[in-house]
Formats: C-alpha cells, sequence, structure tokens
C-alpha cells in the first residue's frame, strides 16, 4: 500500500491530502489538493476473492477503454500494484459532482437523464465491443445454469427469456449505470465505477438507469412497483425516450422486448447477490418482495412488450442530442471477429461475476 501512495504522490507536491474510505472487501483513498473538491487520483484496493476479481475487472475495463476515456470523461488508469493477498489500481480523478436526479409528478425527464442518454449512445458508437457474441448464447447459457435461478417463481421469467431469443450482438455496456455513478458539472458528464463494464445487452444500461431511478407524485415517493410501472408500461417521456433511444440504435421492436426482459433477469441475478458486489440478506429480502410482485404482474399480462407503441417525439434531432452531439470524429471501425461459445458466457461461479468480461475474451 504505502509503496503505490508513494508512487503517485511524487512529483505532486506537499499541498496533497489524502482520505481512505472502507469498502466492500477492501478500500479506497483519495487525494486531493488543498481547495479542491475533485480528487487527483483513486487508489482502489482489493482484498478477499470477491474483492480481488472485482479491482481487477475494473483495471481490464480501464485497460480496454483507455483508447476512448477522454472522450467519454472516464478515469485514465495510471499505476498498478499487484501482490498474492490484494490487488490496488490506480485512476485518475474525475471532475463533477453527484446529484439526486428523481422524475417529477409532471413525468418530465430531467436535463440530466437526457446527458446520460447520449452518453450511452456514445459509448456504444465508439467503444470496440470486448468479445464478439450474440445474446442468443448469453440468454441460453445463463438460463441452463441452475444457480442463476433462486426460486422458483422466477422460471416463467426465464422461459421467457428464451422463448424471445433474437439474434442481437452484444455491446460495450457499462453495466452499473445508476445515477450514483455519473458526476455532473456545466461542461458535462463523467462516469466511474467500471467494474461492470462487459459485452452486454445494448439497452442494458438505459433501462438501469431508469430502474433505479425515483419518482416523486402527489408529494409522495412512489414505491418501487409503482415506479416499474410508470416507467417501462405508461405512456410518458420516459417510455418515449426509451423507444425512440432502441430505434436510433436500429433495435427493432422484437429484439427490444428480447433485450428487455433478458435484463430483468441479469438485474434480478445483480440484486441476489451472484455479482461481484457483496448483498446483504435483509436486501436480497427486499429484492425478493419487489420481484415476485413485479413477475407476477408481468405473468398475468402474458409478459407485454414496452416497446410495442411508436414513440410520439418532434421531428429533428432527438432529445439527447441536444445535449451531447454526435461527433463523426468520435467514431472507429468495426471490432475484428471474435469467436465465443456460449459456455464462455456461462457463470463459473455461483458467486462470480459472469457479466464482467475482460479484454480479448479473457475473464
Amino acid at each position: 500500500m504505502h509503496e503505490v501512495i508513494r508512487r503517485n504522490c511524487e512529483g505532486l507536491g506537499a499541498s496533497l491530502h489524502l482520505m481512505r474510505c472502507p469498502t466492500d472487501d477492501g478500500g479506497m483513498i483519495f487525494a486531493f489538493r488543498t481547495g479542491s473538491y475533485s480528487p487527483v487520483w483513486v487508489a482502489r484496493r482489493g482484498t478477499g476473492k470477491r474483492g480481488w476479481r472485482r479491482v481487477q475487472c475494473e483495471r481490464r475495463a480501464l485497460e480496454w477503454i483507455l483508447p476512448w476515456h477522454a472522450a467519454l470523461r472516464a478515469p485514465a488508469l495510471l499505476d498498478v500494484l499487484e501482490t498474492p493477498k490484494e490487488i490496488w489500481v490506480v485512476q485518475a480523478g474525475l471532475c463533477g459532482q453527484p446529484r439526486f436526479i428523481r422524475i417529477g409528478p409532471s413525468g418530465q425527464l430531467p436535463p440530466e437523464i437526457l446527458m446520460a442518454a447520449g452518453w450511452l449512445h456514445q459509448l456504444q458508437d465508439i467503444v470496440l465491443t470486448p468479445v464478439d457474441a450474440d445474446l442468443t448464447e448469453v440468454a441460453r447459457a445463463w438460463a441452463r445454469d441452475a444457480a442463476v435461478r433462486p426460486d422458483g417463481w422466477s422460471e416463467p421469467l426465464w422461459q421467457q427469456v428464451q422463448s424471445a431469443c433474437q439474434m442481437v450482438p452484444a455491446v460495450a455496456t457499462h453495466g452499473d449505470f445508476w445515477v450514483g455513478n455519473l458526476l455532473f458539472e456545466r461542461s458535462g458528464m463523467s462516469v466511474i465505477d467500471w467494474n461492470t463494464f462487459h459485452a452486454g445487452n445494448p439497452l442494458d444500461d438505459l433501462l438501469t438507469l431508469f430502474l433505479t431511478l425515483p419518482r416523486k407524485q402527489h408529494r409522495r415517493y412512489l414505491d418501487r412497483m409503482e415506479c416499474f410501472l410508470a416507467s417501462f408500461f405508461t405512456p410518458g417521456p420516459a417510455l418515449n425516450l426509451m423507444q425512440a433511444w432502441t430505434r436510433r440504435r436500429g433495435i427493432d421492436a422484437r429484439a427490444a422486448r428480447f433485450c428487455f426482459y433478458l435484463h430483468l433477469a441479469r438485474r434480478i441475478r445483480w440484486e441476489f447477490g451472484f455479482g461481484l458486489q457483496s448483498r446483504s440478506w435483509k436486501s436480497i429480502e427486499t429484492s425478493q418482495r419487489f420481484w415476485k410482485r413485479a413477475l407476477q404482474w408481468l405473468a398475468e399480462r402474458d409478459f407485454p412488450d414496452p416497446f410495442s407503441r411508436p414513440p410520439r417525439l418532434e421531428e429533428g434531432c432527438l432529445p439527447w442530442e441536444r445535449i451531447i452531439p454526435i461527433r463523426a470524429s468520435d467514431r472507429v471501425p468495426a471490432a475484428p471477429s471474435r469467436s465465443v461459445s456460449a459456455s464462455s458466457c456461462a457463470p463459473h461461479d455461483r458467486r462470480a461475476d459472469s457479466e464482467s468480461v475482460a479484454p480479448g475474451g479473457r475473464r
């Protein structure tokens, strides 16, 4: 630990202040200059099997996106220190502050949501996919693994995912795209916490954003089930944006429906503790109560399609393009062909993160 701190403090002067924060299976150290709220660098430490894998996945993700980190406003990898017992990854600090974002009673989307949608469009447009895979292989591999189905009540969802399979290529996916990982400032938006970066569902990040957004109506915050129905099955600006976004990405209605239910299946696995982030039993029980209600509602309606209605938007550029225009100079050639088998996408450990795919297909 002292070695990695010494290396990254050299040449930065004596006005550097360090702040240590404990985290699950490790810790973090932030280095600040006097009078600044933005860190110069952030050192992340991983211990134990889960913590080591989590920090290692972030290291590989930062190595992969390094050619595009400036355009994406993502952290740059500065230093790595790996020992048999722990691993340290030092990344550049980012400007910006997190903001509390919610959808108000009118349903209008705040500008931060439009900015985030534009950032996701840019991510998939310029970053090469880590692994050339098809989502049908991933879905079938997950469904064959008994560990991803913690209870029998989720079985209808997995049957729905298998029956709705479409040939959809995997894309670069952040994997944990919620407002807590977004930093905003006047000049744009930055994104942190890349340990779940993988080749995955093109709608996964956008759906995660809306699934985790709070809503307020009539002086009270809606519960999670009400937010779920309001975001995905109630006509309004949120559903219009998601429909227009999928159309702009070239995803047809049947493929979008498959991506939606594949996202729900992956989200259930993550909330039940099958990813790299540990989950308390209380959190898992809370998630079970919500997902039982949500899946029961969906099953009673024969798993409806949230993308069946066409979006209602004015002609011209879509909302996020007013915030972040996609520059032609940011585009890169298509990724070279990489083959991957369904077994390589299947979770090899009951508590392993099967979504985190290392560059070049390594896990």
